[in-house]
């Protein structure tokens, strides 16, 4: 086998993984890593990874992570946060030794897209045998169980993904485009009945840039503002007709209205949010230079936590937001590397493409408002699509 074809066979396992479990995944990012390093042409990887600004900042995170765990105090949880960040510079490294072309990337779009209509078939088929108890779980902001762990953002996420997948399948490979448009409307409903708030947003958003560049760039002014028009129909419709989308709409305003009050402190998710950001931006006043260290993260936080609200149990909690955590571990280092990361992924040029918007974008909106980086799931499908999708324009681009 050639390291071309050892790359696309740990890039198929990683897919799976997603679904099969962590061990799976484990196996795909070491399979690409050790592809790109036990190679006669690892001189040339390494030029590509300090080249691209992306694969850079992406082996940057990596040694950020590491490199904070040697001023916090907190040692023996050290070498669990480097190997859970390892996937960054296995990724950064690994995608260098592989070059994603149109077919191959048809195939994995394809692949992923079967394999969250068959989750999804499944969460819908437990819905509707267990509706009674579900909807009762809604009323307290307990979802229904979902893959990944029972990751409904992550898995939003990754359902949004499969539609923007479908929306350029459906140009590309025209003898499919009515199935991959049914496709779309069939998982746009999922996520609304779903209910998780970052996916209903995210696909909002893709709904919006798709109907700003059918008006720009194609011109046709009825279809994109139809499009436009659907951003406030499709949640009055979710609203009267899905009761999974309407509790958690009615949940959500009231737990902001609940946001503000110190009593009755309650591990709800929304609540929960807007607690770590004041905790961490606590946290950060203290240590704004060099942060806590990746180790002393999540014991800073417990922390802070008790001494706000007392002993209390609670579930540990870590800053609902990208930069904050970034921050909270490395100080101004961390800012700074939060910041050329998304220069590298919004402002080379190469990525200047609808597909790459979309799929950024997908990406950012939960990193506003979660931890991504802090579990296995969260790296896997942001930062390994991301390398993905710029590989595959990379190629694109130097084909031209």
């Amino acid at each position: 086998m050639t390291h071309q074809n050892i790359g696309q066979l740990a890039i198929i396992v990683m897919i799976v993984g997603l679904f099969a479990g962590k061990a799976v995944m484990s196996i795909g990012t070491l399979l690409i890593f050790i592809n790109a390093l036990f190679n006669k042409n690892i001189l040339q990887n390494l030029r590509k990874l300090l080249n691209t600004p992306l694969y850079l900042s992406t082996a940057i995170v990596f040694f950020l992570y590491a490199i904070s765990n040697l001023w916090g105090d907190h040692s023996t949880s050290a070498l669990s946060e480097v190997i859970l960040h390892l996937p960054f510079i296995a990724f950064a490294f690994g995608f260098t030794a592989v070059e994603i072309e149109q077919k191959f990337l048809n195939r994995i779009m394809q692949l992923f897209i079967a394999l969250i209509i068959i989750t999804a078939a499944y969460v819908a088929i437990n819905y509707f045998n267990n509706m009674a108890a579900i909807h009762a779980g809604y009323k307290v902001s307990h979802a229904m169980w979902v893959p990944f762990k029972n990751d409904h953002i992550r898995y939003s996420v990754a359902v949004n993904l499969a539609i923007w997948f479908c929306y350029f399948l459906s140009q590309w490979d025209k003898p499919f485009r009515l199935i991959y448009r049914i496709i779309i409307v069939l998982l746009a409903l999922f996520i609304h009945v779903l209910a998780a708030k970052t996916g209903i947003l995210t696909l909002y958003g893709l709904i919006a840039i798709v109907a700003i560049n059918i008006i720009l760039k194609k011109r046709e002014w009825l279809i994109g503002f139809v499009a436009l028009i659907s951003l406030v129909i499709m949640p009055i419709l979710a609203y009267q007709f899905s009761f999974t989308f309407r509790e958690k709409v009615n949940y959500t305003k009231w737990a902001f209205e609940q946001a503000e009050s110190d009593s009755n402190i309650t591990f709800y998710s929304d609540r929960g949010r807007i607690i770590s950001y004041k905790l961490c931006s606590q946290i950060i006043s203290q240590h704004p230079i060099l942060g806590v260290g990746a180790s002393d993260a999540k014991p800073a936080m417990d922390k802070a936590f008790e001494e706000k609200y007392g002993t209390r149990e609670h579930k540990s909690i870590l800053p609902h937001n990208h930069f904050l955590m970034l921050i909270l571990v490395a100080g101004v280092l961390g800012l700074f590397v939060g910041i050329f990361f998304w220069w590298s992924v919004w402002f080379p040029k190469v990525h200047r493409t609808l597909l790459f918007g979309g799929a950024s974008l997908i990406f950012l909106i939960p990193r506003m408002v979660e931890p991504m980086w802090e579990i296995q799931y969260g790296i896997t499908i942001h930062i390994f699509f991301l390398l993905l999708l710029s590989n595959y324009l990379q190629k694109q681009a130097r084909s031209i």
